[in-house]
């Protein structure tokens, strides 16, 4: 490889946005399904944990 510095931060930023792909959607997998039992209030307080943590990862 030519060692670019753009080709890097290219690769990286291609990873965050998988990353954070990845975070959201296994947040919105988990908010959906839900045990009633174990979660009477659902899980919905979830999303701005995701958010935060999708933030964080930027």
């Amino acid at each position: 490889l030519s060692g670019s510095l753009s080709i890097i931060s290219s690769l990286v930023d291609s990873a965050v946005d998988i990353t954070s792909g990845l975070v959201i959607w296994l947040t919105a997998r988990a908010i959906r399904k839900r045990d009633p039992y174990m979660y009477p209030r659902g899980r919905t307080r979830l999303q701005p944990i995701a958010l935060v943590s999708d933030i964080s990862l930027a």
